[in-house]
């Protein structure tokens, strides 16, 4: 597993095998100050200690294996938050899980996965707000609210990761990121830093300085992926 916490991330070029089932995930921190930085590292802990646990049999077996993957990780959360009396502490999570010539598009929150296939960038996961609600009701003047998160108390919400699954194909490139990028940085602009830049190192630099030119004012995670056989 590879995983960014709060902050300024990225990536060095790196080729994984693909006879390995891997995941890939941003985790985004909640609460404000050392609060989120934990939230988003026990976010990062409890997924890899989940995943070193054991894989799912079969293809069929990967949704639940997910699903139960994202369970596990929201109650560590909430029972650190109950450990340190926080009032309020968690974390987002966009995550790429590679399985075969499969891709599975895990989020809760609204950290965000993206495709780059034929020339078109695509959001492949699924903001999880009210921003709907909003819509409808004329609201105005504030970012749409979380409607998941990890660290949520399990007793009253039940976590719901939005997920997806599609093959893969040579040439394939995915970003992963927190919303201090996607806020920041337009789709547009991605797209054409994931056509034009060679390098998946260089285009998340690229990423990275696009969102801290525009003001920086959330924490800063690019994860770019490259199927290259």
């Amino acid at each position: 597993m590879a995983s960014c916490n709060n902050g300024l991330g990225s990536i060095l070029e790196k080729n994984f095998p693909l006879k390995k089932d891997r995941f890939f995930a941003v985790f985004d921190g909640m609460g404000g100050g050392e609060y989120g930085e934990i939230a988003s590292y026990m976010g990062a802990k409890a997924t890899e200690e989940y995943l070193n646990a054991g894989e799912a049999d079969d293809i069929a077996g990967k949704k639940g294996y997910l699903e139960k993957m994202c369970t596990h990780v929201n109650d560590r959360i909430f029972k650190e938050t109950l450990r340190l009396d926080a009032e309020m502490m968690g974390s987002t999570l966009a995550g790429l899980y590679f399985t075969g010539n499969q891709v599975w598009t895990v989020n809760v929150g609204d950290s965000r996965c993206f495709l780059l296939r034929d020339g078109k960038l695509r959001q492949i996961s699924e903001d999880q707000t009210d921003e709907a609600y909003m819509k409808e009701n004329g609201i105005q003047g504030r970012k749409p609210y979380l409607t998941q998160y990890m660290g949520m108390n399990p007793e009253e919400v039940r976590v719901l990761p939005y997920m997806d699954c599609l093959q893969t194909k040579r040439g394939d490139r995915f970003l992963i990121c927190s919303d201090g990028v996607s806020d920041m940085v337009p789709v547009d602009f991605l797209e054409t830093m994931m056509q034009q830049t060679q390098s998946t190192a260089k285009c998340v630099d690229a990423i990275l300085t696009a969102a801290l030119d525009a003001g920086g004012k959330d924490n800063i995670t690019a994860i770019v992926l490259e199927i290259n056989r």
